[in-house]
């Protein structure tokens, strides 16, 4: 399996990223788990994401936990905070239309009591209609 994990650098993707990259490495437990965890330099998901076909089918599964997450600063930084949370959500959906995704969000997403959860609600929506979300995280 071939995972393009978004966000992996961050304090829980990068736990998670590790759990992944350590489980069973030669297969003999669970199917091999190759990990793709671009920075967000590398992989800019505020704009549209350009990959060649072949990039874009080596992938099985895409983890999204990216967001902005300075709670905070996303009432002055709103256009940041939206083009991380949302724009960024969108554009990795219609690149990986067909692949399965896990998204992790908030809380306060169900309930929004500030912009940024605003945001994830808005991002919340998007994965939804987009039909291929196979697990929803909320921390």
């Amino acid at each position: 399996m071939h995972v393009l994990f978004i966000g992996g650098s961050g304090l829980l993707g990068s736990q998670l990223v590790s759990v992944l990259r350590n489980q069973d490495g030669d297969g003999t437990m669970f199917p091999r788990v190759f990990v793709d965890a671009p920075t967000s330099k590398e992989l800019d998901i505020t704009k549209p994401i350009i990959f060649t076909y072949e990039d874009m089918q080596k992938y099985d599964l895409i983890v999204l936990a990216a967001a902005y997450t300075d709670v905070s600063n996303a009432e002055v930084k709103r256009r940041e905070c939206f083009a991380t949370n949302v724009e960024g959500t969108i554009n990795l959906l219609k690149t990986y239309h067909d692949k399965p995704i896990v998204f992790i969000s908030t809380e306060y997403a169900h309930n929004p009591v500030n912009y940024y959860s605003e945001t994830k609600l808005a991002a919340e929506t998007a994965v939804k209609a987009n039909n291929n979300l196979k697990l929803k995280i909320k921390n």
